[in-house]
């Protein structure tokens, strides 16, 4: 039982570090920025459209760059 919980962890470990590595190679050097905000439920007023024009308006103070690139 003990083995089999070791086992288990070791290939979950193994299984998570491999993911981003995959991710890296997949964005051809792109970075894509997203933004999570309710657009048509009951808070949309508050927050919803204006999140987006705000992360739109970052991006442009910033000169659409992330970290030089």
């Amino acid at each position: 039982m003990k083995k089999t919980a070791i086992a288990a962890l070791v290939s979950a470990a193994f299984l998570t570090a491999a993911i981003p590595a995959k991710a890296q190679t997949v964005s051809d050097n792109e970075i894509r920025i997203g933004v999570l905000t309710d657009l048509s439920g009951i808070y949309s007023a508050i927050e919803g459209p204006g999140a987006v024009l705000a992360a739109q308006m970052a991006a442009r103070d910033f000169g659409g760059q992330v970290l030089g690139r």
